[in-house]
């Protein structure tokens, strides 16, 4: 009878520690992460900032985006980011999940999310691409949309 308690107790040891692995690895990410604190102005830009700072050494492209605007806080736990060129959202989208574990757990708040806005364009802002910079000058200078239809061009 002490050989099948023996066997027993390994088949039965076998699946706790799965089930507490899938029990208590699940949960305890959360639980350090799910709490609900209010987020302030000062204390987001602070976590930030600390992120910014750590992506500096790794990728200073990245550095240079997440430090070009000031993050809005909207309401208790969205973050509003905004960009001011297409080409910086890839990767933002490459570091955002990063980005997020870093801003909940540092924050304490569960609930914080995540908006990358791209901001729109003003007069005074850089053309990037031929049909901006087109755009952009005949602004200026209407005659050249004239030009444009005149001699069919298209510039590519």
């Amino acid at each position: 009878m002490a050989g099948h308690p023996e066997p027993k107790s390994p088949t039965v040891g076998k699946p706790e520690p799965s089930q507490t692995e899938t029990g208590t690895v699940e949960p305890a990410p959360i639980s350090v992460i799910a709490g609900n604190k209010s987020i302030s102005n000062e204390s987001l830009e602070a976590a930030w900032n600390d992120f910014a700072n750590a992506m500096k050494t790794e990728d200073t492209c990245l550095f240079s985006i997440l430090t070009a605007h000031t993050p809005v806080l909207e309401g208790e736990t969205k973050i509003v980011f905004q960009i001011t060129n297409p080409l910086q959202n890839e990767p933002l989208q490459k570091i955002q999940p990063r980005l997020l574990q870093h801003l909940k757990t540092t924050l304490d708040n569960g609930k914080t999310e995540i908006e990358i806005v791209l901001a729109e364009k003003n007069e005074t802002d850089k053309a990037y691409t031929t049909e901006e910079k087109f755009a952009q000058m005949s602004r200026k200078n209407p005659s050249l949309m004239t030009l444009k239809q005149q001699f069919a061009l298209d510039f590519e």
